[in-house]
């Protein structure tokens, strides 16, 4: 999900086998859907990257390559042919075949010559995989990560098992909607409210929904951008003229599409802080004080930055007012002091951040579908689903809506999935761990492992 909100700039490193290109928590984006064959989605492959991952695939079911041709002499050296072969091995005698393929974001957003992939096994195994390419023909590979193989869980059950055995906290439901009620398929822990990252932005989208709804505001309604309220990435409205007039539609669009910061911190101003944290209630959270005063993403890279390391100590044991005043205090720190440093692990994210449980997000997210019904409100059902957040080709799904959030420590992927059965259905999940980074190829597998489940299993009844 972006570098959203505590964006770390993407910083590509050398890899070998078990390290390649550093991961950013960046948007999980659908992209090249498995064909009917591996053969056939080869010979339909057009990037470099895609074309190198079909030898890749090629290599790991038993074909004789050259490796000298696919891998640059520079990657060789240090990854001898010999040792990258035995790897291998070793790993698809565990695994098995590749039988599909999904391919995600790629881990730097805007370079083409890396990519993010999961590969499926005939012996029911996921395996993340990046790799990168040089970027001068013939696109030999320079980088490749093999992660973990993961074994897909068997059913709901078992995803919630997985998911309890990870180091920190989780937080997760899958429900289906049932006569305008959640019915819970498969939980872990989904009262316990976590660190949600930009998750937090459907809060301020349901606000702008319930103001159009109520006629208060219209998509079309302008906003001056402030230089002043200008945040970090991700996003892209960080890096517009100040003055700039933007529509409420588009930074709605930006705020849930591409997690763009300086968006969501402007909606948050335009429509009203005070206004936002109401609105958590209303769409179901259980204990909303948690998150007042609402954070925007600036005050929260203020309060993390080492300029803000004596507002930090007052918010955290300030009551709502005493923190309204901090924040107050945090609009007047430079832009040039904004400079949050996540290299050490998670800072701050039990204390600093937005909070919700799966079970709220879930309940957000039917607040939304059930408010988003008519032509006024419409756009805002068309805004959740621009940016799908996971590979959901297998046509299962009508109508995929998204929103997750991330940084270090962090995770969150939230979704709402309309089944050609007519039933709807809503899964969230949450990972924290405030002593260390969270894995998000790991949550990302058995997130969509929960939705292939869901999806195959899917019967008609749902309303």
């Amino acid at each position: 999900m972006h570098m959203s909100p505590l964006g770390r700039d993407p910083r590509p490193a050398r890899m070998v086998i078990a390290a390649l290109v550093a991961f950013v928590l960046t948007a999980v984006r659908p992209a090249v859907a498995p064909g009917a064959t591996l053969r056939a989605q080869a010979a339909n492959d057009s990037t470099p990257v895609q074309k190198r991952t079909a030898q890749i695939v090629e290599m790991l079911n038993g074909a004789p390559l050259d490796l000298d041709t696919m891998f640059t002499s520079t990657f060789l050296s240090q990854v001898p042919a010999a040792r990258l072969q035995a790897a291998v091995a070793q790993m698809t005698a565990q695994t098995g075949s590749v039988v599909s393929i999904a391919t995600l974001a790629a881990p730097v957003v805007g370079d083409a010559n890396s990519a993010r992939f999961r590969f499926t096994t005939s012996k029911n195994f996921a395996i993340p995989v990046t790799i990168h390419v040089a970027a001068a023909p013939p696109n030999r590979i320079d980088g490749i990560l093999f992660g973990a193989p993961t074994p897909l869980a068997a059913n709901l059950d078992a995803v919630a098992a997985s998911l309890r055995a990870l180091h920190g906290h989780v937080s997760f439901m899958v429900s289906r909607v049932d006569n305008g009620s959640l019915v819970p398929l498969a939980e872990a822990d989904s009262a316990r409210a976590l660190g949600i990252g930009s998750a937090f932005k459907l809060y301020i989208l349901a606000e702008l929904v319930r103001e159009v709804a109520a006629g208060e505001r219209r998509w079309t309604d302008l906003v001056t951008l402030d230089s002043a309220r200008r945040s970090l990435p991700s996003g892209v409205t960080q890096a517009w003229p100040a003055g700039a007039p933007v529509t409420l539609q588009t930074l709605a669009t930006l705020m849930i599409s591409q997690s763009d910061n300086t968006a969501a911190d402007a909606l948050l101003h335009a429509l009203g802080r005070e206004r936002v944290e109401r609105i958590q209630a209303r769409v179901g959270t259980v204990t909303p004080a948690r998150n007042m005063p609402f954070l925007s993403t600036r005050e929260m890279f203020v309060l993390k930055s080492p300029a803000g390391a004596a507002l930090m100590a007052q918010f955290k044991t300030g009551d709502v007012a005493a923190r309204r005043v901090v924040l107050a205090e945090a609009d007047h720190v430079p832009q040039a002091d904004v400079n949050p440093d996540f290299s050490a692990g998670p800072v701050a994210i039990d204390s600093i951040e937005w909070f919700a449980s799966a079970a709220d997000l879930s309940r957000a997210m039917l607040w939304l579908r059930d408010h988003t019904g008519t032509a006024m409100t419409a756009p805002a059902r068309a805004i959740l689903a621009v940016n799908p957040g996971l590979n959901l080709s297998g046509g299962e799904w009508t109508y995929v809506g998204y929103k997750g959030g991330s940084e270090p420590g962090v995770l969150d992927l939230t979704l709402l999935l309309w089944h050609r059965s007519g039933a709807w259905y809503i899964v969230s999940a949450t990972w924290n761990d405030p002593a260390r980074v969270v894995d998000e190829a790991t949550l990302i597998g058995l997130v969509q492992r929960a939705v292939d489940l869901v999806g195959a299993g899917s019967a008609a009844g749902g309303h």
